[in-house]
């Protein structure tokens, strides 16, 4: 038992961030822990460094001052000039230019850390958890893509007496899925489309996994069902319709939230060299914000929905 106990303690979890004062990812205030690794590409993601599950380079050229350190130490030939950038089928990641950039140009985005360490650090905001009926949130990424980590990470959460909830897009097997689950007191379920066909389309896998892990997990676990509302994509009245319908016969779904399309994440696309296919898209505004909300208004059924 001892062993075994030894080997959990030293479990190590990829993360790209840890966010204090959160108040949008669960009840009262949270720290959110953001996994590395996601099987989706969402063409809305707002967290592209997130998809690769491996510590990865990161570039930000315009923050670059010209030193030339970085493009002395490549051994792969990688930085171009003359901005400075990252030819990425050339680079190894070996993370050398990060360590000689002065001004975090090129950075590191991702680190490892054991169950311990990551519990070190949220329980430092215990305070503000105790105050607001706050606690724990992991998100991503996909929580599920290291689901022995987390669940490690949350099962020692609940060993002090920490309120804990996943953000998930439930796209893993179900015995992936449960384990990543099993100590979340709660979970937010994302739900991007209803038509398996069109879900491949906007995020490169079929839906039917997904909406059997949400019926299943329902089955067990209180449920907050979110739908991300993308312009054109998954908002038409009828499929914002029939996600509302089939969470509201799911058994203990708490709310429906819908996340209404935003720009945040748009500056972090060229940070991992990738392309956003969605750059002339704009947030929301609050006018389109009140003109969903009377459309769901006429869909709602025997549940709760928020406009977030």
């Amino acid at each position: 038992m001892r062993m075994t106990e030894k080997k959990k303690d030293g479990l190590k979890g990829v993360i790209f961030d840890v966010q204090r004062y959160s108040l949008h990812d669960g009840e009262g205030i949270r720290t959110l822990v953001f996994m590395k690794g996601c099987p989706l590409r969402c063409l809305w993601c707002s967290n592209p460094e997130s998809q690769n599950g491996k510590i990865e380079i990161g570039s930000i050229s315009k923050e670059c001052i010209g030193c030339e350190k970085c493009f002395e130490i490549c051994k792969k030939n990688a930085i171009m000039l003359p901005d400075y950038s990252i030819d990425r089928s050339r680079c190894n990641n070996c993370l050398e230019c990060a360590q000689v950039c002065a001004v975090k140009s090129k950075r590191v985005v991702g680190s490892i850390v054991t169950v311990d360490q990551l519990l070190e650090t949220v329980e430092k905001d215990r305070i503000f958890f105790k105050n607001s009926m706050g606690g724990i949130t992991v998100g991503g990424g996909e929580p599920a893509y290291q689901s022995e980590f987390v669940s490690a990470f949350l099962k020692a959460c609940k060993g002090v007496n920490l309120n804990t909830t996943i953000e998930t897009c439930g796209y893993a097997s179900w015995e992936s899925f449960l384990k990543t689950a099993q100590y979340a007191d709660v979970i937010h379920f994302d739900v991007k489309h209803m038509d398996s066909d069109r879900h491949f389309k906007l995020t490169g896998a079929k839906n039917e996994i997904i909406l059997e892990n949400l019926e299943r997990i329902s089955e067990v676990k209180d449920i907050i069902v979110r739908i991300p509302v993308i312009p054109g994509m998954n908002d038409d009245d009828e499929n914002l319709y029939n996600t509302i319908k089939f969470a509201s016969g799911l058994k203990r779904v708490i709310r429906i939230e819908l996340l209404p399309f935003h720009t945040l994440g748009y500056g972090k696309y060229d940070l991992v060299g990738k392309e956003n296919s969605l750059s002339e898209m704009k947030s929301y505004t609050k006018e389109q914000k009140a003109e969903l909300a009377e459309r769901v208004k006429k869909m709602t059924m025997n549940v709760e929905i928020r406009i977030m």
